[in-house]
């Protein structure tokens, strides 16, 4: 196309719909909403297509997008990811978020105006983890910072630990019946493997089972957390090196 003397190149763009979702899930935990909070500022009848939009699985229509945009006292332009964009995702990831999350950064560059507040609250942040061990932004979701952590510690704790505990030691018996004579280290490995597959499961980013119907996923990770939970509790005062 030439106008004006200028020849405009065709432009090929492409949304990334699985982070617009993480987008999407930013920034409700940033304003404080819960996603019957959203539902409800919709009109929907249930919540179903919100928590499609977080996991990435469908993207809102224009309209929705407006509403969304309102809501969370942003652009349509801030909550898209468009293919090109510098998005740093944590799979695989094995230590806790760190406070200076990069794909944050990567939105607050875009902004610069915006940057020295930015700067200013994660030092404030930082210090906060230093002192208390949790900080205020981890107090925006403690649901995703427990599913987010937990699983990493439990398996650094499996991988680097120097004992088990005294109970699986000498004249223990094992679920098959046999007489272990030791401390039982694989006895041990067994239930925090159980209990990190179980924490990992319960949350829906590392859920390892997919299924086309939501409400039996939700289900299966309902399972998973109270599974989780019963075993942690039996086991709480163990997990110490």
């Amino acid at each position: 196309m030439n106008k004006g003397g200028m020849i405009l190149e065709p432009i090929y763009l492409s949304i990334q719909q699985q982070a617009t979702g993480n987008r999407i899930r930013e920034l409700l935990e940033k304003n404080g909403y819960t996603v019957k909070d959203i539902q409800e500022a919709m009109g929907f009848e249930n919540p179903q297509a919100v928590y499609k939009w977080i996991s990435g699985r469908s993207l809102p229509s224009l309209d929705n997008f407006l509403i969304l945009s309102k809501v969370l006292h942003t652009s349509i332009e801030d909550i898209l990811v468009i293919d090109g964009d510098i998005v740093f995702l944590w799979e695989g990831d094995t230590h806790m978020k760190n406070v200076w999350d990069s794909k944050e950064l990567r939105w607050q560059i875009r902004k610069p105006w915006k940057l020295p507040r930015f700067v200013f609250e994660n030092m404030k942040y930082s210090w906060q983890r230093i002192v208390k061990g949790y900080c205020d932004k981890d107090l925006w979701n403690i649901e995703g910072w427990f599913m987010d952590i937990m699983p990493n510690m439990l398996q650094q704790f499996k991988e680097n630990r120097h004992g088990s505990p005294g109970v699986l030691g000498t004249d223990y018996v094992n679920a098959d019946g046999i007489l272990c004579n030791d401390t039982c280290h694989e006895e041990w490995d067994k239930i925090l493997e159980e209990m990190i597959f179980l924490f990992g499961e319960m949350n829906e980013e590392t859920c390892k089972k997919k299924n086309p119907y939501e409400k039996e996923l939700d289900r299966y990770r309902e399972n998973c957390k109270n599974q989780a939970f019963t075993l942690f509790a039996k086991w709480f005062f163990y997990l110490w090196d």
